[in-house]
């Protein structure tokens, strides 16, 4: 029955169900005191910390839960001892930190308005201890196989967090946080370090795996679905799963999509996709652009870019950075590829708009990399270099797409084709030609041998880009 509920709330946006505030509040550490005002339930906090241990919470659409903290940097631990899974569908104000743990789940339906200064909702609960001590350490996981999934609209204050970490997580409405971060983890336990570089500890359990179900009773195809607005100014966005089971799912990440992280102002920010041990695949709009353009990865065992996708990292003075499925030369300690599919359609720009350099774009793979896209890392029209751009796969190379590096006022830009074997018959020859008259120097490098079936010809239209064989 919670299963049919859950899934008409999400569907319709229900206006109508049974009383729904948190129910039987107690204070189990610091000071607050919780006072019932009609449909309004109001926490007065007068400790810097406070954790309440709630029989039931869930918000009506007709109900309001207000957080009265006393600083930005104050903290609300609201942990649910029931058995019922969390409907908010109304409305929930903090000027500090709530954190939501429910073990059997949370769901933000159509309609609700979160507005918060940082939210971490979560089904893995923490101890007081740690929590009172500042001490983010989410290591009792919750039901096997519980989510999150946010249908409303989730607002951060500027450089805030909002953090929903679940065996599987999805979201189809709005989320923000203007200069801060926003990060969809798929775990059973995990660890968020506020001063670092977030989460640096995820766990998933096969038998969390084995039991995930959608609102409806239905088996979950992805550990995280992002279809609705992520939108994070100049912050950072990052979508991260756990080492999962290989072939468990469809996908451990579908992005369908819109991911912002970017300023008109300043450097844009980053957005991290990372499914360790399975696949990503993106058919939505990743964009991270500003006076520089940011940083964009999407790594995973297997990724896949539809015709559809969008990822754009321009700067009016210089563009950003985008690796997908590894680093250049799979260098580094990137999460690495075994294999890269980018369809025809599919768009990545890391170009500068106005002056200053091209940026660095990376389609990598240890296996078998598949390219028809279309890549642009141009210098900028007022002057600049052109970017730096490896399409390779260790083992094999499909190239079938458009490649353009080039500068119109500056040095030329570069490509690496860098495979293993490389046959160069009628079509990959013209798309070779095809990049070298963006002015684009062209470098086919193979570990083992290169065969030259048909005429390369790059002259004419743009000049600069030089072409070689090793």
């Amino acid at each position: 029955m919670l299963h049919l509920l859950a899934a008409t709330i999400l569907a319709v946006g229900l206006t109508s169900v049974v009383h729904a505030a948190p129910e039987d509040g107690v204070v189990r550490a610091g000071s607050a005191k919780i006072v019932e005002q009609g449909s309004t339930t109001l926490i007065q906090q007068s400790s810097q910390r406070a954790v309440i241990d709630w029989r039931g919470f869930s918000i009506n659409s007709n109900e309001q839960v207000q957080f009265a903290q006393p600083s930005a940097s104050s903290a609300t631990l609201n942990r649910v001892t029931g058995s019922q899974v969390s409907l908010i569908l109304g409305r929930m104000d903090a000027n500090g930190q709530v954190l939501l743990i429910n073990p059997n789940g949370i769901i933000f339906g159509k309609g609700a308005q979160i507005n918060v200064g940082s939210l971490i909702a979560s089904t893995a609960n923490l101890s007081s201890d740690n929590f009172m001590q500042g001490k983010l350490v989410f290591d009792q996981p919750g039901q096997h196989g519980a989510g999150i999934i946010n249908a409303g609209s989730i607002t951060a204050a500027e450089g805030g967090l909002v953090a929903l970490v679940a065996p599987h997580v999805r979201n189809d409405g709005l989320i923000q946080a203007r200069l801060g971060k926003v990060m969809m983890g798929s775990a059973d336990t995990f660890t968020i370090d506020l001063y670092g570089d977030g989460l640096i500890k995820l766990a998933l359990s096969d038998d969390s795996l084995a039991q995930l179900k959608d609102p409806g009773g239905e088996p979950v195809k992805s550990l995280i679905s992002q279809s609705g607005v992520i939108d994070v100014g100049s912050g950072q966005a990052v979508l991260v799963t756990a080492e999962a089971a290989k072939g468990m799912l469809d996908s451990l990440i579908n992005m369908s999509g819109v991911i912002l992280a970017e300023s008109a102002v300043q450097e844009g920010g980053r957005i991290l996709l990372l499914a360790r041990g399975g696949n990503v695949d993106v058919g939505g709009e990743l964009k991270a652009g500003g006076t520089k353009g940011g940083r964009i990865e999407v790594l995973g065992d297997q990724v896949h870019l539809a015709s559809s996708a969008k990822l754009d990292t321009d700067g009016i003075y210089g563009g950003g950075t985008l690796h997908i499925g590894g680093a250049y030369q799979g260098g580094g300690e990137t999460y690495r590829s075994m294999s890269t599919e980018i369809d025809n359609g599919a768009i990545l720009n890391a170009g500068a708009l106005t002056r200053g350099d091209g940026g660095e774009v990376v389609v990598w793979s240890d296996g078998n990399t598949a390219y028809a896209g279309a890549i642009q890392a141009r210098g900028g029209a007022e002057g600049g270099d052109g970017g730096l751009v490896e399409v390779s796969g260790k083992q094999m190379l499909d190239f079938n797409g458009l490649v353009d590096a080039g500068a119109n006022n500056g040095k030329a830009g570069s490509l690496l084709l860098d495979p293993y074997n490389f046959i160069i018959g009628m079509t990959e020859a013209s798309l070779i030609n095809r990049v070298l008259r963006t002015g684009t120097s062209t470098s086919v490098s193979a570990d083992n041998d290169i065969y030259v079936n048909y005429v390369i010809d790059g002259r004419g239209r743009y000049t600069g880009g030089g072409l070689t064989l090793n």
